[in-house]
């Protein structure tokens, strides 16, 4: 009965590893197959990263899904052919936002990456808000990682997350090493450095 438990255990063990390693296959940005980032997954580990660093201080976004707000906010992204987006803006008057687009191609991601840093510029020019505009000059950051873009804009002085740079290893690697301990991480992939 030991045997048998011990067996079921070591297949179990096999085949979790065996999928975070299938995961690990889209680390440069590059897809194979349908294999893709999950970017909701991805930002809400990011925030979640921001609120425990700013506790009370952290700004509230909310995710914005209709299409003619999107595309009068990014003029240009109805262009790109997208095959994942997540969009969350602030609905108060601070300029935090953090939109997280994987397109179908690096032509599309251009577009993407455009898109988004026209929402920049023109934000940076708001002479209405000069606060605000200075937040969009100093902290706003447009990303792109093969085929995925990410705009972040996030307070002055918080730590932005890998995430939200479009930097997908650690959020990936973290997915698969989720309870391990740093010598377990090792002996899994030895090329790996484990965290401090």
């Amino acid at each position: 009965m030991k045997r048998m438990i011990t067996l079921l255990l070591a297949l179990v063990l096999a085949l979790s590893l065996a999928a975070c390693g299938q995961k690990e296959d889209n680390i440069g940005g590059d897809t194979a197959g349908d294999q893709s980032v999950d970017l909701r997954a991805a930002y809400e580990a990011g925030i979640k990263q921001v609120q425990d660093e700013l506790g009370d201080n952290a700004p509230v976004l909310l995710e914005e899904t209709a299409v003619e707000l999107l595309n009068s906010y990014y003029p240009g992204l109805e262009n790109a052919k997208l095959k994942q987006g997540v969009f969350f803006i602030s609905p108060t008057a601070t300029s935090c936002e953090v939109s997280m687009v994987e397109a179908e191609s690096a032509a599309d991601a251009e577009l993407v990456r455009q898109s988004f840093q026209a929402r920049v510029d023109s934000m940076a020019n708001d002479t209405m808000y000069p606060d605000e505009a200075a937040m969009w000059k100093n902290c706003a950051t447009v990303t792109v990682n093969g085929n995925y873009v990410v705009l972040e804009v996030l307070p002055e002085g918080c730590t932005v997350p890998d995430a939200f740079l479009a930097k997908f290893v650690d959020f990936l690697l973290s997915l698969c090493y989720d309870g391990l301990t740093d010598r377990q991480r090792r002996e899994t992939h030895p090329w790996t450095t484990p965290r401090l």
